[in-house]
Order: structure tokens, then sequence, then C-alpha cells
């Protein structure tokens, strides 16, 4: 499946086929993320039912610490 995710082309496997299943392929699913998908934010407890589509939008953004 291709999505554009923060702004790249990028193929992932077909099974990612949830928000939650995206974010543990990038090891982010143990980070805080904001997650928007086609330009609407998803809800923290709708990430694992909400499914993906090839040639879907993906904006994630984390926080990272520091000083």
């Amino acid at each position: 499946m291709e999505l554009v995710i923060n702004g790249e082309k990028i193929r992932v496997p077909a099974d990612e086929s949830t928000v939650t299943a995206l974010l543990q392929h990038f090891n982010l699913h143990q980070k805080v993320v904001i997650v928007e998908l086609n330009d609407e934010i998803v809800a923290k407890e709708h990430l694992s039912k909400t499914f993906l589509s090839n040639g879907d939008k993906v904006e994630i953004v984390h926080f990272v610490g520091g000083g």
C-alpha cells in the first residue's frame, strides 16, 4: 500500500491496515503522537479502529524531549 506520510510517498505492507499498525511499523506506538488522516485528526481511542487505504495522506507528529 502506498501512503503519503509527512509529505513523502512511502510503501508499507498491506497488513499495516490500521493507524495503530502503522505506528507499530514505525516503532511509534509507545510514544505520544498526534495523527492526522486526510486532513482530520484521529482521536487516540480510534487509532486501532481507523483503517488506511492506498493513497491516504497521513501526518504523524511526535514529541521529543530535550533542552
